[in-house]
């Protein structure tokens, strides 16, 4: 379902409601480790820093339903995209809620690429960085993102209503 609405500074938002995840594909989700969820997501490409001890899952904020894409028409900030959420009821998805979309629908990130700006970890240079789902040379991979201070329009976010 695609609705467009009006974010209060007047950047225009489309998001895409996804609702539940195929539970097959991730049973007993709340339980896996890191190292399944990413095997369950078939990729071709995992960044070598995303490991059990770097990105602990976190079982009481993980959720497999009621994620949805959110994307703007023109390039904002992280903060703009923080505010958007705020004010309508929405969180960031996190590492494993990005992970389950991903093995769920494995063709959406070959159109665009997909963060979860709920998780941030920060590299031995203090860089924030974010996970996301993204290909190259139609490889499907999940990827660290350096936290930008400006997204494209090319970005999608996974949310989750809270």
């Amino acid at each position: 379902m695609k609705w467009a609405l009006r974010f209060l500074t007047g950047i225009f938002c489309v998001g895409i409601a996804i609702g539940l995840i195929k539970t097959q594909l991730l049973p007993a989700a709340n339980s896996l480790a890191l190292a399944k969820m990413v095997k369950l997501g078939h990729y071709d490409y995992v960044d070598e820093l995303i490991t059990s001890e770097n990105f602990p899952v976190e079982i009481e904020r993980f959720k497999t339903s009621g994620l949805i894409r959110v994307h703007f028409e023109s390039t904002v900030s992280t903060d703009e995209i923080f505010s958007y959420l705020l004010h309508n009821n929405l969180r960031p998805a996190i590492m494993e809620e990005l992970l389950a979309y991903g093995a769920g629908y494995p063709n959406r990130q070959l159109e665009h690429p997909i963060f979860a700006l709920g998780t941030v970890r920060k590299n031995s240079k203090n860089v924030s960085f974010v996970p996301a789902l993204d290909s190259l040379d139609a490889q499907r991979g999940l990827y660290l993102t350096p936290l930008q201070g400006e997204w494209t329009e090319r970005c999608y976010f996974l949310v989750v209503r809270k």
